[in-house]
């Protein structure tokens, strides 16, 4: 066994090369925080043009070129650098600076794990300046032909380190985070004219004419533009302003929560529970889509938490709480948020039957015909129920004995009273003394949830056709999720078309959701697919999500429901093996004895 002298190494002062390339894993993580370093660097040499172009998700090739001020001759191979920049001189100026960046560690980052070149020129020179930099190391200087600006070419991102490599998502999911980066720097400055080339085809241009609902067409599409409210504050130092998205538009994660401070994007859960605590009351397990530009004084600010420059600290943030939450209330206040869905016509027995792509029978909650139960802790053969039955009251020995046989089944199955439901969501029954309340909603998505695992598990997951088909549209990034995981909706149900680019129409959906669910449900899903941080070699765990989400279709509280529905829904909640909670643990049922009622009233 060494002993602890023996164990320890020799302290020694890494190499140049060694260093960058440590420094670069801060700086530059993947394509998109590449594209998002040179981005801001063209913003901050004041362009009025930027186009960005990738290929194979930036991988192998990325170039960002701009008409700003340039770099003079002198200056290219200084702009490699490290910690060489123009943005600031000393500590001091940190406090108050405006610019994007002021590290100076992009352009070295880079060069220090890929093959970079940079064409330049200034209104001062007559010609451009080229430099090519492999690895860190200068290995060509020339002069070019050009207009004033700079174009910067990344080939090979992480040749050199491919340990890098292995952790960066297939080449969709790359170009997503690439088209999330130049978008919020188009809407961080729609005064500035933006293009996203990827792979050849254009996937954006904005117009530069400094309008943020313009910008969001451009990027986005009309549905998100048409959806989205003016927000409009200023008070105690503090500007808000921008675009808050209507409930049609809410998503299955925080991606789109998007603020800028003195015009940098940054993440600030802070910032977030002020937004959707003003929200609360409209939305429930979903996230506001909203574009959010906050002023204040830049000495009230620490920008210098992190490389990235992502995250931000604030002087005052109770201050900017109250600043954000009431901008985002004041707005929502003033604003008719009832959505606009038209008449639509639920289609006949006869009309389901005639489009089924599948053997489908159709059973409402009001019919409730004699049915075979396939899921649960029953097979078929070993559980059926008619309607009928219900009203017969059984003798209690029978009751006993059948509770007796299945293990967690309720302790009621029939011989109850239904006495009534309260705020159209919990039903109160009666039985041997003993009142429970069912809520409604819980008890239907642990059925459905039942449901479609079941179906999965046989492989016999029936769809049914829409008479109408549900279409949706999806950023870049949210396609490119959804392309990963066409085969987990497919396995469900759904069918799904691409129709257009980023637009997809949805023609079948599971036997198991009672109604057609709309454009929303489908954002969620791929939302929340995509905030769990899944890998796509989980596929359990990307149809755990789907199956979750898709139990959100169940009824829900505030909806009058029958007392035959309310039977039906309890028939079958009795075949499943644990009844007692919902599939995100939250009970369906509770109960309450007569001695704690009349405990209540002092009646004992």
């Amino acid at each position: 066994m060494p002993t602890a002298v023996q164990s320890m190494s020799e302290i020694r002062v890494l190499d140049d090369s060694t260093i960058n390339k440590i420094a670069a894993g801060e700086v530059v993580s993947r394509p998109a925080s590449a594209v998002k370093e040179l981005v801001e660097n063209a913003i901050d040499a004041g362009a009025s043009q930027i186009t960005v172009e990738i290929r194979d998700g930036g991988t192998s090739y990325i170039r960002v070129s701009d008409n700003g001020r340039g770099i003079g001759r002198g200056q290219t191979e200084l702009a490699f650098t490290r910690h060489a920049t123009s943005k600031i001189t000393t500590s001091e100026d940190i406090d108050e600076v405006m610019s994007l960046g002021f590290r100076g560690e992009a352009l070295a980052s880079l060069a220090a794990v890929a093959l970079v070149e940079m064409t330049t020129k200034t209104d001062a020179d007559t010609t451009a300046s080229v430099l090519r930099v492999e690895g860190g190391v200068v290995v060509k200087r020339s002069e070019t032909g050009g207009t004033t600006g700079t174009s910067i070419e990344v080939r090979n991102l992480f040749y050199n380190t491919p340990a890098r490599r292995k952790f960066m998502k297939s080449v969709r999911g790359e170009s997503g985070a690439v088209s999330d980066a130049v978008s919020y720097a188009a809407l961080s400055r729609p005064d500035i004219a933006f293009r996203y080339v990827n792979n050849g085809a254009e996937v954006f241009r904005t117009s530069g004419n400094g309008g943020t609902r313009a910008a969001v067409l451009q990027i986005y599409g009309i549905e998100y533009a048409k959806n989205m409210m003016d927000i409009e504050f200023r008070g105690n130092g503090i500007r808000v302003e921008g675009l808050l998205g209507k409930p049609d538009i809410a998503r299955g994660n925080r991606l789109y929560e998007i603020f800028f401070i003195n015009g940098r994007y940054v993440r600030s859960p802070a910032l977030s529970r002020a937004a959707e605590s003003a929200y609360r009351a409209l939305m429930s397990g979903r996230f506001p889509f909203f574009v959010m530009h906050i002023g204040l004084d830049p000495g009230s600010i620490d920008v210098n938490v992190h490389p990235t420059k992502l995250e931000v600290r604030f002087s005052d943030e109770t201050a900017v709480f109250r600043a954000v939450f009431g901008a985002v209330e004041e707005a929502l206040a003033g604003e008719n948020l009832i959505p606009d869905i038209g008449f639509v016509r639920r289609p006949s027995f006869a009309e389901v039957t005639q489009t089924a792509i599948s053997s489908y029978t159709p059973v409402t909650l009001d019919e409730a015909p004699d049915e075979v139960v396939q899921y649960g802790r029953r097979a078929a053969r070993e559980y059926s129920f008619d309607e009928a039955s219900f009203a017969q009251e059984p003798y209690q020995a029978e009751q006993e004995q059948a509770a007796q046989q299945v293990q967690g089944r309720l302790p009621f199955s029939r011989g109850y009273t239904v006495v009534g439901q309260v705020f159209a969501t919990y039903w109160i029954i009666e039985h041997m003394g003993t009142m429970y309340m069912m809520d409604q909603h819980a008890a239907h998505e642990k059925v459905m949830y039942e449901e479609i695992l079941s179906s999965l598990a046989r492989g016999e997951a029936a769809s049914q056709m829409l008479l109408e088909p549900v279409t949706f549209c999806l950023t870049e990034s949210e396609d490119a999720v959804l392309a990963r995981n066409l085969e987990a909706f497919e396995r469900m149900g759904f069918c799904l078309r691409r129709t257009e680019a980023r637009r997809y129409e949805v023609s079948c959906i599971p036997n198991v959701m009672d109604a057609a669910p709309d454009a929303s449900f489908f954002m969620e899903a791929i939302g929340a697919i995509e905030d769990s941080g899944v890998v796509p070699e989980t596929s359990s765990a990307r149809m755990r999500q789907l199956v979750l989400r898709s139990c959100k279709a169940a009824v829900k509280g505030n909806d009058w429901q029958s007392e035959q529905e309310c039977r039906r829904l309890l028939a079958k909640l009795d075949t499943l093996e644990n009844p007692f909670t919902c599939p995100h643990g939250r009970p369906t049922i509770i109960e309450i004895s007569r001695g704690e009622i009349e405990r209540k009233f002092k009646r004992i």
